[in-house]
């Protein structure tokens, strides 16, 4: 037997500083008592765990113990770690496991004092030395003293390139300490997460990761892998991100409890429904069941978390009776719960029901689903969740016919989603707006409907583009050449639904490229379902984006408003402008052109059919415009946002509803310092809060 191979690589560390005897006789205790079939990691464990509680010499050996508390570490299992690192207070070893499990337990207060023990006791232990450097960045980060990281890590980095040229010899322990390096350093990736740095964090991982897998360490492994994983899926590479937690997850069955699993299995699922792929989704929800339902403590509120998923899919597949059936289990689960369960779980299982309820045409039950998630949202002050069920009832009025309920719920849906960034909502409201001005062009054939769909349509890509929502995105570029081909602009549809084979293959998404290619070929044959074509890809979306909730984090792009100028239609002469950024002047010539070409050429360039001119980009300078009643409005900042769109345009609904407007005289524009004060003030309001 090689004794090496039979050690965990996670403890190796261990191995060469354990005594010759120690090591033989646990080996030899391991070999007698182990699990052929399970992984070595859990038999070293369950072993030492015994081992640990026999009386006789090996227990007092303060090696022992130090690797003893690190195989408790690796359980969770604290109190045994604080139980066996009393029995020896001045061991770096212990006092740094101590340190670390107090983090891990965000036990603050008792840290300080550990690390400063552990510092003087590890001056004659390199690899501890090393470990208590590490465990500092560890504390700062999650205690949240994030000024003192960056100097931190330079002393790590310092001190393990020292380490490494000095013991150069050794590989065993220059594995050791790129162990420690590496878990010090794992900080960093979290730091560029929080700082929104994404692809700088999971570069950083990717790094980490590398070093790692020379030691195989799958403890530490996991750690980096999770940590990567979250940087992938924020930063909308949720392919790398799944990976991760699946390589994760593989881990984390041999250690973690079935709670853990349970989350973890749900999330997994979760990502892969966000992608489309409906099966593995199922597969990792069924696993989160099995062991939610295995679980310790009382895991009612993931069980119910995991059926409720279960009944979306459901839902996804088609299935609406199998899908209620699944809500109804996860609705006893909910009754059956011995604590509290969180109300944003019991938000979304009203709000599944209410979809399933309403793919039935249940629509009294829908309705009053929907009324017990807003009672429970408005006592839990969750203002976020109110626009999912305004959707919903939108979605309900629509459906009954009525309209103009459905767009006034969507318009209140828009305008907290606006107010609170809720970038999902926004692109679900938009299509569902969309939806309301193509069933009116059906029935008045009036062709500026179609317009205004089209707007909306394309107000949802350039959302989708911004935020790097790329499989909404693929349902937004059909809709887009369907529509367009309705327009007989079939050069545009063409190139769109080109748009969306390209993102289909780049994705990896089978099924999604062959309806794109499906559509591109219908467009060129008879237009007479077409428009039915659009209403069941239009539902299509809807149903699918109705439950999307986007993995990655927002991206916050900030705008910096230089000027704004309004000019009257009639004769072009300015009725307000002000230059809002004092430090960057504009160039005077580019300013007197533009005017320049809105007052001649004004009621053409803007107020043309199909929205005009909106945009024009000069160098670092870019002017949105926008055509009113009486005016027109040229919002000069650094950079097009899709947000300050919105609030541009909401900026000119609130503009033409004052006074000044309202009875201004718009063909003899006289100044006015009072009507430019109240302007400022509607900017300030509307638009320079704007980020």
């Amino acid at each position: 037997m090689d004794p090496i191979k039979n050690w965990p690589n996670e403890l190796m560390i261990h191995y060469w500083r354990l005594d010759d005897n120690f090591r033989n006789v646990i080996l030899s205790f391991i070999h007698k008592n182990s699990d052929p079939k399970a992984d070595k990691l859990k038999n070293f464990i369950d072993n030492i765990s015994v081992i640990y509680k026999l009386q006789g010499i090996i227990v007092n050996n303060s090696e022992f113990l130090f690797m003893a508390a690190n195989t408790f570490v690796l359980q969770g299992s604290f109190e045994e770690v604080y139980e066996i690192c009393a029995k020896d207070e001045y061991h770096p070893g212990l006092l740094n496991t101590k340190a670390y499990a107090l983090i891990s337990q965000r036990k603050f207060d008792d840290v300080e004092g550990v690390i400063a023990k552990a510092e003087e006791f590890s001056k004659a232990d390199p690899f501890n030395a090393l470990y208590i450097n590490a465990i500092k960045l560890l504390y700062f980060y999650y205690s949240q003293q994030f000024d003192k990281i960056e100097t931190n890590l330079e002393s790590l980095a310092t001190h393990y390139k020292q380490l490494c040229d000095q013991y150069s010899d050794d590989e065993n322990l220059v594995l050791a300490f790129t162990e420690m390096f590496t878990l010090g350093k794992s900080v960093f990736i979290n730091i560029k997460r929080r700082e929104g740095k994404l692809e700088e964090g999971m570069a950083i991982g990717q790094e980490l990761i590398l070093l790692v897998r020379k030691s195989n360490n799958r403890y530490l492994l996991n750690r980096l892998l999770n940590n990567t994983a979250l940087c992938a899926i924020e930063s909308g590479d949720m392919k790398s991100g799944l990976v991760y937690l699946e390589e994760s997850f593989l881990f984390s069955e041999i250690l973690a409890n079935k709670l853990q699993l349970a989350v973890l299995a749900n999330n997994i699922g979760f990502i892969y429904r966000n992608m489309g792929n409906l099966e593995m989704a199922m597969k990792y929800f069924y696993i989160a069941l099995e062991n939610a339902k295995k679980a310790d403590l009382d895991s009612q509120y993931i069980v119910v978390a995991t059926e409720t998923n279960i009944a979306h899919l459901h839902l996804d597949f088609g299935n609406s009776q199998l899908a209620l059936s699944n809500s109804d289990l996860a609705l006893d689960s909910l009754k059956k719960s011995n604590v509290t369960v969180p109300p944003q779980i019991k938000i979304a299982l009203d709000l599944c029901r209410a979809d399933i309820f309403e793919s039935l045409d249940q629509f009294n039950e829908a309705e009053m689903t929907l009324d017990s998630a807003l009672t429970d949202i408005k006592q839990g002050q969750l203002r976020n969740e109110i626009p999912k069920v305004y959707l919903r009832k939108a979605r309900l009025a629509a459906r009954q016919s009525n309209l103009g309920e459905a767009k006034k719920l969507l318009e209140l849906s828009l305008e907290l989603a606006l107010e609170n960034k809720l970038f999902e909502i926004i692109v679900n409201t938009k299509l569902q707006l969309a939806e309301i001005d193509l069933l009116n062009y059906r029935m008045t054939n009036e062709n500026q409907l179609l317009i205004n769909a089209l707007e909306k349509i394309d107000d949802t890509r350039r959302l989708c583009e911004e935020q790097d929502y790329k499989l909404v995105l693929i349902d937004v570029f059909i809709l887009q050449g369907l529509l367009l081909s309705m327009t007989n602009k079939m050069k545009e549809s063409k190139k769109i639904l080109n748009n969306a084979i390209d993102l289909s293959k780049q994705l990896n998404l089978l099924e999604k490229e062959q309806e794109a290619r499906i559509q591109l070929t219908e467009i060129e044959k008879e237009k007479s379902n077409l428009l039915v074509r659009i209403f069941t890809r239009i539902n299509k979306s809807i149903r699918s984006t109705i439950a999307f909730e986007s993995v990655s984090r927002p991206k916050t792009i900030k705008a910096d408003i230089k000027a704004l100028f309004i000019m009257s239609k009639q004769t072009g002469l300015p009725f307000y402008q002000n230059e809002f950024n004092k430090e960057t002047k504009l160039n005077p010539n580019l300013l007197s052109g533009l005017l320049s070409a809105i007052r001649t050429m004004g009621q053409q360039i803007l107020d043309a059919e199909e929205g005009g001119l909106q945009l024009i980009d000069h160098g670092n300078v870019s002017i949105m415009l926008e055509t009113g009643e009486k005016c027109f409005f040229a919002l000069v900042v650094d950079k097009e946002t899709y947000l300050l769109r919105e609030k541009f345009r909401e900026f000119i609904s609130y503009f033409q509803t004052e006074r000044f407007f309202k009875d201004g005289d718009h063909v003899v524009v006289q100044t006015s310092e009072k009507r430019d004060e109240e302007i400022t003030n509607l900017v300030e309001k509307h638009l320079l809060k704007v980020e």
